[in-house]
């Protein structure tokens, strides 16, 4: 075989050696990476939770959505406002029958005709298992969401504490990832390729 032809076939190969090889540490690195960011919200949610628990009065779900303006709601509406600033997430406590009793993210206006969550996947599967997560975008923000939901009891109620996280600082990391990923490979072609060729020069 020629220099050239030894040359060739010699970067073709570590060319699949690499490009195999950055294929897996992608992979890994972002499953661990989201597999990071549902711990985060666990934790954020079984938190919210502790806190619901822990406050004063009678949180037990009205009949329909509106009853929620209450005046025994609007503590709870207060402090979800004031704990989703600390942990930089929004926060969703909702009834077991789907009823939203506070949501860091929404006005009194919005609460009151908020859409009933029964039917929402990772409330479903947290009211069955006692933790639920799923991910969708929102569509007035059109920003994709992580939500993580964790079932509790409180005075012999049961509620659901949700966290939605932004997942765009979570794309942004595996962008960046798969950038320097790309750029070691390009680095380590070319690297590889020109011992390659030196020496396909000097056996020649």
């Amino acid at each position: 075989m020629s220099p050239f032809g030894i040359m060739s076939l010699s970067i073709f190969l570590l060319f699949c050696c690499i490009g195999l090889f950055s294929l897996f540490i992608d992979y890994s690195m972002s499953g661990y990476m989201r597999a990071q960011e549902e711990e985060y919200a666990r934790a954020k949610a079984r938190s919210a939770a502790q806190f619901v628990q822990a406050l004063a009065g009678d949180l037990s779900s009205p009949h329909t959505q509106k009853r929620v303006n209450q005046e025994r709601f609007l503590p709870l509406q207060s402090e979800i406002g004031r704990l989703a600033e600390n942990v930089g997430s929004r926060i969703t406590i909702i009834s077991e029958s789907g009823i939203v009793l506070a949501d860091s993210d929404m006005s009194v206006y919005q609460l009151l005709n908020a859409d009933n969550h029964a039917e929402r996947s990772e409330v479903r599967a947290a009211l069955e298992t006692g933790t639920g997560v799923s991910e969708r975008s929102s569509p007035t923000l059109g920003v994709d969401y992580l939500y993580y939901a964790v079932r509790f009891e409180r005075a012999g109620e049961t509620l659901i504490s949700r966290v939605a996280v932004d997942l765009e600082s979570l794309y942004l990391q595996q962008t960046r990832l798969r950038q320097l990923l790309t750029i070691g490979m390009v680095f380590g072609i070319a690297l590889v390729g020109l011992i390659t060729f030196s020496l396909a020069r000097a056996l020649a």
